[in-house]
């Protein structure tokens, strides 16, 4: 989490978080400041059950928490996290990316120690750049071996 969020999450006032300038196509967090703030979330959703007990927290961002909504199982679909995404709507679902980031946890490049302790990481296709993305064909990676030239666009290419 950036300095800016986590001032927020603490409860400053006065503190903006700035939007980038670009965003990656395929997972394209930073298109509203809520995107990159700090939320509390349920692991097991307190709409279906889930109580209400720190146990059951974790910390995550606002686009993750908005993408994952009361998702628990893996089959679910999930949400989209916007109506539409064009022209660069990658995969038909973020849920698969926030689903396979969560059970991966880790830069699948060999010998790269990157994870989502110590990086922030993206997906990609195993079948190389350009190439379809689904939940099978789902690579983790780090930003630095995320090799597609055109992966980052303007934020204000984006339709909300």
């Amino acid at each position: 989490f950036s300095p800016e969020a986590i001032a927020i999450f603490l409860g400053e006032r006065d503190v903006k978080i700035k939007l980038p300038d670009y965003v990656d196509k395929y997972m394209p967090i930073g298109l509203v400041e809520r995107d990159l703030k700090i939320e509390v979330d349920h692991l097991y959703p307190f709409a279906l059950g889930g109580d209400d007990s720190i146990e059951n927290f974790r910390l995550i961002c606002g686009w993750a928490n908005m993408v994952k909504s009361s998702q628990v199982s893996m089959y679910g679909r999930g949400t989209k996290y916007t109506k539409s995404i064009r022209p660069y709507q990658s995969i038909d679902n973020y849920y698969w990316a926030i689903r396979t980031l969560g059970l991966k946890r880790k830069c699948e490049c060999d010998g790269c120690k990157n994870n989502l302790e110590n990086s922030q990481l993206t997906i990609s296709s195993f079948h190389g750049a350009g190439k379809i993305i689904n939940p099978i064909s789902m690579k983790i990676m780090c930003y630095e071996h995320a090799y597609e030239n055109d992966r980052f666009v303007l934020r204000t290419n984006f339709e909300l």
